[in-house]
């Protein structure tokens, strides 16, 4: 017996003495140890001698006073089982479990106290926490909204932008079916991409719909939706991020408004309009009347730079041109002449202005067909040089007649000077003969 006793508390010992964790034996509540572990001992590097018969607080904390809530002493006063988690100066956390032995009346023997060095895991957990709380941080004050369903659509979270977003407050919100606040338009795609996520096809979808405000009015919402999935690959919940987009709607709705009042202006143009690049001189763009003008096709004008549609012998005059208004020396060329793709010439007044479309510079150039008015400016041009001609022809005519008159008017003059210089007014016979 006595050897099977020995044998048995071996074995208790060195289980005992296997445990990771540090157990404390106490016999009265005077914080005496009267047994400990090997973990205990390796912990606070101590051997046998150093802890047992030892006040607890002294031995292993270097402390002049029992802890003010010991676990060890709750126990022996309450007879129940303590548990508590204590951070030790050290940053160190310990969970503590207190268990009184009762004997065979009903009476405290002792306390086993049983200690876990739990601080990894109480940072971990703490971190966690914070985590959490960042997210839910995060959630609570993003603008955007953020909503969590059940896999039949009914929400169960959802954050304060998405309620506000909606005109509801977050109560109402949940056991609400996404589909009571969207326009029934949106529900048939939707579904789809949901049924897509049942069958385990899809993960995500990203779709642009309208929600029904609270107060009857409809808005444009930007959602994307993804699930998370249980261990069978079924949905467990929806995850949706919803951004109002109603202000983008709009601004793209004028936007488009204002291209195709644009396009208008462009195409119906009564001058032809070509964009071309700065440097290679290329055609990028051309409108209707362009085509109609010169008898290109668009897609051959793409093909074309400005060196292709003026006469060879006046590209000098044109690049002077096109660099001076590129440099805004000038905004109008005027009578340049250009030449049809049929060959035949014709002349413009080209406006232009330098612009810049996705960081690249083109020359833009309003082409105004001014052969009309070019052939009258000849025509008058002719006209004045011939009335020049014919007015220098009648003034050397008269200089001529008058050099012609003036000489025998000369005479008859002094003759008539003369007669009037005689003082009996009578003629002689010589000045009768001089007469005539």
């Amino acid at each position: 017996i006595q050897k099977a006793l020995k044998q048995s508390e071996f074995e208790k010992k060195l289980i005992l003495s296997s445990v990771s964790d540090m157990i404390t034996y106490y016999e009265n509540e005077d914080y005496i140890i009267k047994w400990a572990n090997k973990a205990t001992t390796d912990l606070y590097n101590l051997s046998q001698e150093d802890i047992l018969g030892k006040y607890c607080y002294k031995c292993l904390h270097d402390f002049s006073e029992p802890c003010s809530e010991c676990p060890v002493r709750d126990a022996f006063r309450t007879g129940k089982y303590q548990e508590k988690t204590i951070k030790m100066e050290n940053g160190k956390y310990y969970w503590v479990r207190t268990n009184p032995a009762y004997d065979e009346n009903g009476n405290i023997r002792g306390v086993v106290k049983i200690t876990q060095d739990v601080t990894e895991m109480t940072q971990l957990s703490q971190a966690l926490k914070q985590s959490e709380n960042l997210q839910n941080i995060l959630i609570h004050h993003a603008s955007i909204g953020i909503v969590m369903a059940n896999p039949e659509g009914e929400l169960i979270s959802c954050n304060p932008a998405f309620a506000h977003m909606l005109g509801y407050s977050i109560d109402d919100l949940i056991g609400m079916s996404f589909k009571k606040f969207t326009v029934e338009e949106a529900l048939p795609e939707e579904i789809s991409y949901l049924q897509e996520m049942y069958d385990n096809t899809r993960e995500t979808y990203t779709l642009e719909k309208q929600y029904i405000h609270k107060k009857g009015h409809f808005f444009w919402v930007r959602i994307n939706v993804s699930c998370s999935r249980n261990e069978d690959k079924s949905v467990q919940y929806l995850i949706g991020i919803a951004e109002n987009i109603s202000q983008l709607k709009l601004a793209e709705k004028n936007l488009i408004a204002s291209e195709n009042r644009f396009k208008t202006l462009f195409e119906k143009n009564t001058d032809a309009i070509l964009i071309a690049e700065a440097d290679s001189k290329k055609f990028v763009h051309c409108n209707e009347t362009a085509v109609e003008m010169l008898g290109y096709s668009k897609e051959e004008f793409l093909q074309l730079s400005v060196f292709d549609i003026h006469p060879q012998e006046e590209l000098d005059l044109v690049i002077d041109a096109f660099e001076k208004q590129f440099n805004q020396k000038i905004q109008v060329a005027y009578n340049l002449p250009v030449k049809r793709k049929d060959g035949s010439i014709f002349y413009v007044d080209i406006n232009s202005n330098p612009i810049e479309m996705e960081g690249e510079k083109y020359l833009l150039g309003c082409f105004r067909d001014v052969t009309e008015r070019k052939v009258l400016e000849d025509k008058l041009v002719e006209a004045k040089i011939i009335a020049d001609n014919a007015n220098q022809a009648k003034s050397n005519f008269l200089a001529s007649m008058s050099h012609e008159l003036r000489t025998p008017l000369n005479a008859i003059i002094g003759f008539t000077q003369l007669i009037n210089m005689s003082d009996d007014k009578q003629l002689s016979i010589e000045q009768k003969e001089y007469l005539g």
